[in-house]
């Protein structure tokens, strides 16, 4: 959480609107283990207002699975539906802004979202709606899994389950797979097994990273060692520059 209100006590950097444009235009699916509603606050603020679907519940939308808006609880009408295209969020880790009953619940357990108030880049930006989306989920539990290699209680949840599917199928029909900060850590067995058994061994791999260490990280990982020349990896943006996403997005327009 202080993560999120530090990112947003600057203007957003200049990469982020044509980034987020680009995800919508090319139909992108980003799949993350990030916790935060950064990408959904940039999507709402450089996005949302330019189509016809900026309604209150709008950011669920994002989300290719059913998270039901948390003003359900209180017989609010549920929301519309999700636009026919733009950017698609894997959010595998779950979600700040995900509430449910716990690991231990049944498998078919909903899983509840607060959508955001506004879209100003600021911690304004990340209040709820409704107003009291937090005594509505007074009962319930973040939707939050922890990055260990062990995570089979978290799992047991379908809608969780369906967003690992839908991450698997995008990452089979991947010509490239663009790696945005990741550092594949060796705890995370779980994610390191997704990715490289999934992945075409055509497919490029584009590593976008203030150190080339992701390099090798990534040849060890899909690869047999982290020499492994067989490893399809552009390094061109992996060390080789001090705002290497922006260098990304550049070379994007």
């Amino acid at each position: 959480m202080r993560k999120q209100l530090d990112a947003v006590a600057a203007p957003p950097p200049d990469w982020l609107e044509p980034l987020l444009i680009n995800w919508h235009n090319t139909d992108a699916t980003v799949i993350t283990f990030n916790y935060d509603l950064l990408v959904e606050l940039a999507w709402k603020r450089f996005i949302a207002g330019v189509l016809a679907f900026d309604s209150w519940d709008s950011i669920l939308s994002l989300y290719p699975a059913p998270i039901t808006p948390i003003g359900a609880r209180a017989g609010n009408a549920l929301g519309g539906v999700r636009p026919p295209k733009g950017l698609q969020l894997l959010k595998l880790h779950g979600s700040l802004n995900w509430w449910y009953s716990g690991p231990r619940a049944t498998p078919g357990d909903t899983i509840y979202g607060m959508p955001l108030k506004g879209e100003e880049w600021s911690p304004k930006g990340f209040e709820w709606i409704p107003d009291q989306a937090e005594q509505l989920a007074v009962d319930l539990k973040p939707m939050i899994v922890p990055p260990t290699a062990v995570k089979s209680p978290y799992y047991i949840n379908r809608t969780l389950q369906s967003l690992w599917q839908s991450a698997a199928d995008a990452i089979r029909e991947a010509e490239e797979l663009i790696v945005v900060g990741f550092s594949f850590p060796p705890t995370d067995l779980l994610v390191s097994s997704l990715l490289s058994t999934n992945l075409p061994s055509t497919s490029r791999i584009t590593p976008i990273n203030r150190t080339d260490q992701a390099v090798s990280r990534i040849r060890r990982v899909f690869g047999k060692d982290e020499n492994d020349p067989s490893v399809n990896v552009n390094d061109e943006f992996a060390g080789k520059h001090t705002d290497p996403i922006g260098a990304w997005v550049d070379a994007l327009a």
